[in-house]
């Protein structure tokens, strides 16, 4: 597991701050995540219309969006999205991150 300081080295990568009342619930749904498979056919998700939320796979940035609505509380319309990317999620993050609480995600510009 490569900490966040030495992610953070990397060329072109950025913390995303999304504002949200309940992170401890957020990080302790995403830890029961751990061990599930990388969701390979993310990319074609909206092509064959998959359901981006089935919790059999995850894609990264599928992750946290599914979580918070677990919570019921969304940061995205879930129903609206066929596919949720790392750009959507840069776009609803905030540069402060302060507002309600903060979910922390690695991206890269």
């Amino acid at each position: 597991e490569l900490p966040i300081s030495e992610f953070l080295k990397k060329d072109n990568v950025e913390i995303a701050k999304i504002s949200y009342p309940y992170p401890e619930a957020v990080w302790k749904l995403a830890k029961q995540e751990i061990g599930k498979p990388y969701d390979s056919k993310y990319i074609y998700g909206w092509l064959c219309r998959r359901n981006w939320q089935d919790d059999k796979k995850w894609a990264c940035c599928e992750l946290i969006p599914a979580m918070t609505a677990k919570t019921g509380y969304q940061i995205i319309r879930c129903e609206e999205f066929v596919k949720v990317t790392p750009q959507i999620l840069y776009m609803i993050s905030s540069p402060q991150g302060h507002l309600l609480g903060n979910l922390r995600l690695g991206s890269v510009k």
